[in-house]
């Protein structure tokens, strides 16, 4: 009797708990004013993005983009933390219970702007893949999350990142502590523009699994030894090697990978010798990158590339060095966060969210941070036009379509506070 009872008051309490949460959902942050507060933050939001898009930085270190950012944190009463020379910033809004993440990278491209646009970039970088708005849409949600940090019965730990185009930004920001102190336990991210072109603007994606490839670049450095063109025999033609290693290394994805598992491996660069005829070189330099959806089949690529390389080289009497640059694993979408941030999407825009089974063959470093915490990464259809003509991520033309971005900021606020 005495278990019986216990049980019962269990579960009573558990059922007072139930209905003080849905109270909370429905009494503190509706979904519909979420919704329009935020739509009304619109002409603020792409303030920040004119701004940011006029102060391109790559890679790790962005002093002025940084700096920019910071004070737009501190003039909304934001806590937030710099990263040791401008390498990224950390924000912390709410004032207990657990901890959502939500990223945005910053860093630009090294292409030079050729857009018509009034707030074009003119110092030789260019916003040409929309980081710049995935830094005003998180300023977004910190002066609405400021706004309403006294209702808040969770925290959400705001991730401003760099390096993410050389994809190196997340895996430092981890190192920094960002997953720490406090430890999220759940992490979003978006990206703007045209990566699923079959949805229309204002439309949001979501992959069902693998949002996107891995990525590794790599370099490969032939020694031989250099002659006279008319004397073959006398020399060890690095040349003629780099042409059998690139021919072996594409047999590792027709005849070592799995065929329902997506991978590529390409060559992208070769350079041997000068403009000379008839000499040959000591030395033959390659670069490529391999790509996959699968950490088993990434791993044995990288190390079947190696040894392919360096034992090529060996029968043709030469050496080979293979060296790995920038990388990054496969962004996959946890099942139940996910789940849960599509059904918070839907409440929003309920025709306008869908799921989408093939990964973008692309990749993302935010896979670091995924691979430390379940999370969810969202797609925004934004990708702008120039005289009727759409243009993609790295082009010199590209831009976004600035008047659907404030959905991007409502999505992930709705997601943050539902989950």
């Amino acid at each position: 009797m005495k278990a019986l009872k216990f049980m019962q008051k269990l579960r009573m309490e558990e059922k007072i708990q139930t209905k003080e949460r849905m109270k909370l959902v429905k009494n503190i942050l509706s979904d519909k004013n979420n919704l329009t507060e935020i739509k009304k933050m619109q002409p603020q939001l792409v303030t920040w993005f004119h701004a940011l898009h006029q102060i391109p930085e790559i890679e790790l270190s962005l002093p002025k983009t940084v700096a920019y950012v910071s004070a737009q944190l501190t003039a909304m009463g934001v806590k937030h933390q710099i990263l040791p020379n401008s390498t990224g910033i950390i924000a912390l809004i709410g004032k207990q219970g657990p901890v959502i993440a939500v990223r945005g990278d910053m860093d630009a491209l090294d292409i030079c702007e050729n857009t018509q646009l009034s707030f074009a970039s003119k110092n030789g970088h260019m916003h040409a893949c929309g980081h710049d708005s995935h830094a005003a849409i998180l300023l977004t949600i910190a002066k609405y999350l400021q706004a309403h940090e006294n209702e808040l019965k969770g925290r959400v730990k705001l991730l401003f990142q760099t390096a993410e185009e050389v994809l190196r930004g997340a895996k430092y920001m981890i190192e920094q502590g960002a997953l720490e102190n406090p430890k999220p336990i759940a992490i979003l991210a978006l990206h703007s523009g045209g990566f699923q072109q079959t949805y229309p603007t204002g439309h949001l994606t979501i992959a069902e699994s693998v949002g996107f490839y891995s990525s590794d670049s790599f370099e490969i450095t032939v020694k031989g030894k250099g002659g006279h063109a008319a004397s073959p025999q006398a020399a060890v033609d690095p040349i003629v090697i780099a042409a059998d290693i690139i021919e072996n290394l594409q047999q590792l994805i027709s005849r070592e990978v799995h065929p329902g598992i997506p991978a590529v491996l390409s060559v992208t660069h070769i350079h041997a010798g000068n403009e000379t005829y008839n000499v040959i070189p000591d030395e033959a330099f390659l670069m490529g990158g391999i790509r996959t959806t699968n950490a088993v089949t990434r791993q044995m690529l990288l190390k079947r590339a190696k040894e392919i390389c360096e034992k090529t080289a060996a029968v043709m009497r030469a050496e080979a060095t293979f060296k790995l640059t920038d990388g990054a694993p496969p962004l996959v979408n946890d099942k139940v966060v996910s789940e849960q941030v599509y059904a918070s999407i839907q409440k929003l825009f309920p025709q306008e969210v869908h799921w989408i089974k093939e990964p973008n063959n692309c990749s993302e470093d935010a896979a670091y941070f995924f691979e430390k915490v379940p999370g969810c990464y969202i797609s925004l259809c934004s990708l702008g036009q120039e005289n009727k003509v759409f243009y993609p991520h790295h082009n010199a033309k590209f831009r976004l379509e600035e008047d659907v971005l404030w959905k991007g900021a409502a999505a992930l606020v709705q997601a943050a506070l539902d989950l």
